[in-house]
């Protein structure tokens, strides 16, 4: 944590890179919500996933749940309720219709070069109810998002600082 608040520390390890994390890592992930906001310069559009302990990743079978007793986590000192959630941060120069994705598993994240030019990216998620392999064959029901062109792509795992101004930008955007 000292790399992400002592400002010496900050200063050495901060990069300016436009795209620091793979959203590779997030997938098998669920995403709970998604929320945009505009920006000066574009759109910023957020997608939060959290890993599914129901789903076993090697294997594809499901596994079954335990609904947490309140008076466990209640006590429980250490209780995260953001542990093993993360953040997807993507910034488009335009505004782009998002299909509902919340409550879907990430299967497959595509992140390549943009068709309509070669200065940007392109971003495709492919999502679906249940973690499963892509084929041909089960492709057709699958949901997908697509940003194109993005400027900017930022995963932010839960202990990141940026995490909780992300989360107080969600909170901002759905006050009346």
């Amino acid at each position: 944590m000292l790399h992400f608040l002592y400002p010496p520390l900050v200063m050495r390890t901060k990069t300016s890179v436009p795209f620091e994390n793979e959203p590779h890592r997030l997938v098998g992930q669920r995403c709970l919500l998604t929320w945009h906001r505009k920006m000066r310069n574009g759109w910023k559009f957020y997608l939060r996933f959290r890993t599914g302990d129901e789903v076993n990743l090697e294997s594809g079978q499901r596994r079954s749940l335990e609904s947490p007793k309140f008076i466990n986590w209640h006590q429980d000192l250490f209780y995260n309720p953001d542990n093993y959630s993360s953040v997807l941060e993507v910034t488009c120069p335009s505004y782009t219709p998002m299909p509902m994705v919340m409550g879907l598993i990430l299967n497959r994240v595509y992140f390549n070069v943009s068709s309509g030019s070669m200065r940007y990216q392109r971003l495709k998620l492919v999502m679906d109810t249940s973690f499963k392999r892509t084929t041909a064959r089960n492709q057709s029901g699958m949901h997908e998002l697509v940003l194109d062109p993005i400027l900017e792509l930022k995963v932010y795992p839960w202990f990141h600082p940026e995490f909780a101004n992300a989360q107080s930008l969600m909170n901002e955007s759905w006050s009346p």
